[in-house]
């Protein structure tokens, strides 16, 4: 359960937590004590409360960092390794924002296509996207599915529509798995993928250099969500925390024209025509 600071017009508040390098250089800089500022920003129906660290020595002082923070939430929006692993105050790292957007991008995708055009592969060992496994099966005549839930799989594909009779092959072992077009691991991927493909989406960044694994999915987001942020805070992290924290959920419906991979930002219209030669 996440506790958010409800502002005077009844809105909910959003933290960022910044470090940056502190800039005093008198005489008796070493004495200087490390400063904390907030900085509240409105938009809208959007109460942002940016909180920035200035640090004047190595070591920062968490004990100052978790006061100022638990005085106004108990998740903050940060760049990893700043708050402790375990406290009271917790990075936000919900990342349901990107899982929809990637889902929305390859359905998007997958509708400018024959269904026989593609071998797609999803990887999902708890069963936790099942609903998204049966949208794919709308939109293919081969998908394979590996997943540690065997029959529960079973049991949701006697039920799913599978208007084009698509060959449905469920399997708890990946080596198992044939050589497909798409392979699709909503979850992180940790290690070069078992199952070869010819592009693969994930929801998570990865330190794998292989420019055909897209982790990221960039919409044109609502002009009344662009809100100045302090510049080590990602765009991303805050827009999850916008669908996540503050329940914008029109933000899951959108369907993004550009992704991320290891060579960076990619559009849409470069997948159709260079990875699916359309």
């Amino acid at each position: 359960m996440h506790i958010l600071l409800k502002t005077e017009s009844g809105d909910f508040m959003l933290v960022t937590l910044s470090v940056r390098k502190g800039t005093y250089k008198g005489i008796f800089s070493f004495l200087k004590k490390d400063e904390i500022l907030q900085e509240k920003v409105l938009a809208g129906d959007i109460s942002l409360t940016n909180i920035y660290y200035s640090k004047f020595h190595k070591k920062i002082n968490s004990k100052a960092i978790l006061k100022t923070c638990m005085s106004l939430t108990d998740t903050v929006i940060c760049k990893s390794g700043i708050l402790p692993d375990s406290g009271k105050v917790q990075r936000f790292s919900d990342n349901t924002l990107n899982i929809l957007l990637m889902e929305n991008f390859i359905l998007d995708i997958l509708r400018e296509f024959p269904p026989d055009t593609f071998r797609m592969v999803i990887c999902d060992p708890l069963g936790e996207f099942h609903e998204f496994a049966e949208s794919l099966s709308m939109y293919t005549t081969n998908l394979t599915i590996v997943t540690e839930m065997t029959n529960f799989y079973t049991n949701c594909c006697d039920e799913w529509q599978n208007p084009y009779k698509a060959n449905l092959t469920i399997t708890d072992k990946p080596e198992k798995a044939e050589e497909c077009d798409l392979l699709i691991h909503p979850k992180m991927i940790t290690s070069t993928p078992v199952i070869k493909s010819r592009l693969t989406f994930t929801a998570y960044p990865t330190k794998i250099s292989d420019d055909r694994i897209i982790y990221r999915y960039i919409p044109e987001y609502p002009q009344k969500y662009d809100i100045p942020l302090p510049e080590d805070i990602d765009k991303n992290d805050f827009f999850c925390a916008l669908y996540s924290l503050e329940k914008k959920y029109e933000l899951g419906k959108l369907i993004p024209d550009k992704c991320l991979c290891s060579r960076g930002t990619v559009t849409r219209n470069y997948i159709m025509k260079n990875l699916f030669d359309k």
